[in-house]
């Protein structure tokens, strides 16, 4: 082949079962014996580089931990050769790695001083905040972002609600509105 091309998940476990056969032949090679190998300038470093190939075989296999968020996608070359190391190809390899939802969203929030109150619990991350009675209807008191560092094709929406307002009423008199004209 030209190319090699495969997918796997990024948890996908370090292991001994192959997740790619780089395969070549060599018609003048009387013991028909080939070696493999990965081309040094194309990994960085070999302590960060994931993956290892079996010399004799051209099975690919997976070394380290491997994090979307680190590295989506690596791009390598492998060369086959023959014992003497006179005749020689060299095949690119590409192995995208696929996401999977393994990060927590982070809330990020700035509610505006006049309404927050100091929270003397360090450890309970609820959040107090005063309201006025006499505030006025859509009022903004603060922001909020919402990030996640997996992909968007996980994340295609990140949705936030308030689970509880005290004292409990029929409704939460606070409402979250999205940015875009409808409110979660």
């Amino acid at each position: 082949q030209r190319l090699y091309h495969t997918r796997i998940p990024e948890n996908t476990p370090i292991s001994n079962i192959s997740i790619l056969d780089v395969i070549a032949t060599d018609d003048d090679c009387y013991d028909k014996i080939i070696y493999y190998s990965l081309l040094p300038g194309d990994v960085a470093s070999a302590e960060l580089f994931p993956f290892e190939i079996n010399k004799l075989t051209g099975s690919i296999y997976v070394t380290g931990e491997l994090d979307y968020e680190k590295m989506s996608t690596y791009r390598f070359r492998v060369k086959a050769s023959n014992v003497d190391q006179i005749a020689w190809s060299i095949v690119s390899v590409i192995i995208d790695i696929l996401d999977r939802n393994d990060n927590r969203p982070v809330i990020q929030m700035n509610i505006l001083n006049d309404y927050k109150v100091k929270n003397s619990d360090e450890e309970n991350d609820d959040i107090i905040i005063k309201i006025n009675e006499n505030i006025r209807v859509g009022q903004v008191i603060g922001t909020m972002l919402i990030r996640d560092n997996d992909s968007l094709m996980i994340n295609r929406k990140l949705s936030l609600k308030i689970l509880s307002c005290w004292p409990l009423q029929n409704s939460c008199p606070i409402e979250l509105d999205s940015g875009n004209g409808n409110s979660e």
